[in-house]
């Protein structure tokens, strides 16, 4: 086997470490809550890139997700007194997922109020909100992609070792043919 075929194996392996997250993260995603619209879980996408130094897997979804996974503290979420109103970005997020998520307000000064309401609650107590957590199937609303990654690390190595030993092998055994003289 040569290095073009170990190389072809590697990147076989990191895209079905890729669709194993893309999946995972999803179901971490839904059991903590966060399906609504099903858009995050829908944004998660995976690439391999070859570089002149090697191959990277790339995990992508919705800027968002960022704020799924870590959380925002109560001092950090832009609402208050400086507020500019229905135009700022922040209102403006939280009215698109009002009128997409609360499907039976559908007149928009209505959503409009339940997004300062809830602009309000992330002001006081950060996000995730304690009144969030009733939609976790498994207690937790942070750490979707931390809690993945840590828990799933042994599948992870698993398929990035896949069908590996056999190149590697014939990797080293020609090397060691060609280069050690006896």
């Amino acid at each position: 086997m040569n290095i073009i075929d170990f190389s072809q194996q590697i990147k076989d392996n990191l895209e079905s470490v890729g669709e194993f997250l893309k999946k995972e993260l999803g179901k971490e995603l839904e059991a903590q809550g966060h399906k609504a619209t099903g858009s995050l879980i829908n944004s998660i996408e995976y690439a391999v890139n070859f570089y002149k130094d090697g191959l990277v897997l790339a995990i992508s979804y919705n800027d968002y997700g960022a704020v799924v996974n870590n959380g925002v503290k109560a001092s950090r979420i832009p609402y208050g007194k400086d507020s500019n109103g229905g135009t700022s970005q922040y209102i403006q997020g939280l009215l698109n997922w009002v009128l997409k998520v609360k499907t039976l307000t559908t007149e928009k000064n209505k959503a409009l109020g339940i997004a300062f309401a809830i602009a309000k609650t992330h002001a006081k107590m950060g996000i995730p909100t304690l009144n969030s957590f009733k939609y976790s199937k498994n207690g937790r609303r942070l750490g979707f992609q931390d809690y993945v990654l840590a828990q799933k690390s042994d599948e992870i190595i698993e398929l990035m070792q896949k069908n590996l030993d056999a190149p590697v092998w014939a990797a080293l055994d020609d090397y060691l043919t060609k280069n050690i003289t006896g």
